[in-house]
């Protein structure tokens, strides 16, 4: 009933779409990424199989790790190769592979490792690779992933049945599918430039086990986890549960089981931008410029791409704040039922997915309330019952998705409810708390710094503001090469004059009450989002705790208003959109 209004699009041939798309990835995902078996050979003794990427606790030499792989004629010959400490030497089906051409480091550079093309060694069929590592202290480890070049496309292509049933339901115009496209293709960019071990924060290390190892989990098991006996454990199931049958699928295909799971992120950030864009046509339907530019924005926002692919249960909290806004406006401004309850639907999974979603119920209660309010609506029997509905459904989610972290803090057996691993977070995170570290922003620092680390003071991160904007630009991640350094101070000018711009705006409007009852989903979600960040770093005073994957469901409000504030604001989202693709093309 709540998704009513969509066109007929969205009944059989969405489905067929889908299902199209569903085969057309695995395929292309069995055609790029080869399905590894590894075993290792430890100097200590133990051996045999183990999971990729490499992991091993013993601080000792000559560690052998032997990985079979099967490959067809379109799968890469070029490799990228992650040590840690050392890689001593490596053979192909038997032959040694001379390594003194590996850039100067690169075999211990365990951050970001080295590319190597294997095309004289490698060949159709099965293949076997052995590496000799030395680990000189902590964990060792080694992953190796393919460099799929402009097989990126073919990444795309696959992508794009997915893509159009999603324009189709949302009714989206031709030339906004277009713009949509173009950032598929530098997301898979992106993709095919990045290993999944990159910029996760998820690889499994010894005695710790993060996204991955709760799908892993939940697929192998057919069973929740409790949670408190695991670092991720206390998340709502949803997403876990729909990674644990892409799991099962790409292991019944002989698929690579991450990737998958990146594929599978990858198809909820585009419901989260196809979902935008079509409340961005609703919002801006008076000015096609405004919306093509703030469109491109939104689509090739720097940290959207970054976070497009990363494993974790934040792809589907966006995808689902998204629908949920949309309903949201269509209910704000037309009033329907179906809309009031699509949106408490789509809040109630986003509840499911991740305990970040409590902005969304607060905001829909703050919304419905001021309905009920405005002209004597409480009066209405049909309004107190429409009301009613959305906030059962809404309870039904939020007690699916936290009621089991209730019952074990309640119980004395978690310490948190609402983060279950807070407590255990490396002291090293810790930033301070008093207030003049919450204003103003320290404007010579995020201007000067393209980079934010975590643990670095000198980057900014103990200023609230400054890792807040700074890591919604480019992350918590660095990139390599003068032209990203360049690009990245680019952003921070660029986004820091587009506030300037938009405060000066709100400063010079006539905030009439009609205006503010226009604009309240805007002000009530935008104000909701970042009241819910400055309270959890002062509730919890970690620098993560104020970090890019909080501020991008702001985006939207963002864009929308940039895209009303005129010709210049609109140029600088040009100037974003364009500067983000260079960045991510050329990586």
């Amino acid at each position: 009933m709540a998704f009513a209004t969509f066109t007929p699009f969205s009944g059989k041939r969405a489905v067929a779409f889908a299902l199209i798309g569903l085969l057309t990835v695995s395929l292309a995902l069995g055609l790029v990424y080869p399905r590894m078996t590894a075993t290792q050979h430890l100097a200590g003794g133990r051996d045999g199989p183990v999971s990729m990427p490499w992991l091993f606790g013993e601080v000792s030499k000559g560690n052998r790790l032997t990985v079979e792989m099967p490959l067809n004629w379109l799968t890469p010959r070029r490799w990228h190769i992650v040590p840690d400490d050392r890689l001593v030497e490596l053979h192909v089906n038997g032959q040694p592979v001379p390594l003194d051409g590996v850039r100067p480091g690169g075999l211990t550079d365990w951050r970001y490792g080295f590319d190597i093309d294997l095309s004289p060694w490698l060949h159709t069929g099965g293949n076997q690779l052995e590496f000799i590592v030395d680990n000189y202290g902590w964990s060792g480890s080694l992953s190796l992933d393919p460099l799929p070049g402009w097989r990126c496309l073919l990444l795309a292509a696959a992508l794009l049945p997915w893509l159009l049933a999603l324009a189709g339901a949302f009714r989206l115009r031709r030339w906004q599918t277009v713009l949509l496209g173009i950032g598929l293709v530098v997301l898979c960019f992106y993709w095919s430039a990045t290993p999944w071990t990159w910029r996760n924060y998820d690889v499994k290390r010894l005695g710790e086990t993060g996204h991955l190892g709760y799908v892993e989990y939940i697929a192998t098991r057919l069973s929740l986890p409790l949670p408190n006996q695991g670092w991720e454990y206390y998340q709502p199931p949803l997403y876990y549960i729909g990674g644990a049958l892409v799991w099962r699928w790409a292991d019944w295909l002989g698929l690579s089981q991450p990737q998958a799971l990146q594929a599978f992120a990858l198809g909820f950030w585009l419901i989260f931008l196809v979902a935008s864009t079509a409340t961005l046509r609703l919002a801006l339907r008076r000015s096609p410029s405004a919306q093509g530019v703030a469109t491109a924005a939104l689509v090739l926002w720097p940290a959207g791409i970054i976070h497009g692919l990363r494993l974790g249960n934040d792809p589907p909290l966006y995808a689902a704040a998204a629908v949920a806004t949309w309903f949201m406006f269509r209910w704000w401004r037309g009033g329907r039922r179906r809309h009031l309850l699509g949106m408490a639907a789509s809040i109630a999974l986003a509840l499911l997915c991740k305990s970040s979603a409590l902005v969304l119920p607060a905001a829909a209660l703050a919304l419905i309330a001021l309905r009920l309010l405005r002209h004597g609506g409480w009066r209405r029997t049909r309004r107190w019952i429409d009301a009613g509905a959305a906030s059962a459904v809404m309870a039904v989610g939020l007690l699916l998705g936290l009621g089991r972290n209730l019952y074990y803090w309640w119980h004395g057996q978690m310490s948190n409810w609402l983060i279950g691993n807070i407590v255990n977070l490396d002291a090293d995170l810790r930033v301070p708390n008093q207030f003049h570290y919450f204003l103003p922003l320290d404007i010579p620092v995020f201007l000067s710094t393209p980079w934010l680390d975590t643990r670095a003071d000198a980057t900014g991160r103990a200023n609230f503001w400054n890792f807040l904007l700074r890591s919604a630009l480019s992350g918590e991640f660095s990139f390599q090469g003068a032209l990203h350094r360049f690009i990245a101070l680019l952003w921070g000018v660029v986004l820091l004059w587009l506030l300037a711009l938009l405060i000066m705006r709100a400063a010079a409007l006539r905030w009439s009450t009609k205006v503010m009852w226009r604009e309240a989903p805007w002000i009530v979600l935008s104000v909701l989002w970042l009241l819910s960040l400055l309270a959890a770093r002062i509730s919890y005073p970690f620098s993560c705790e104020s970090d890019f994957r909080f501020i991008l469901p702001v985006l939207l409000p963002f864009v929308i208003a940039c895209g009303r504030g005129g010709k210049v604001t609109q140029g600088l989202l040009a100037v974003m959109a364009l500067s983000s693709a260079l960045f991510f093309v050329t990586l």
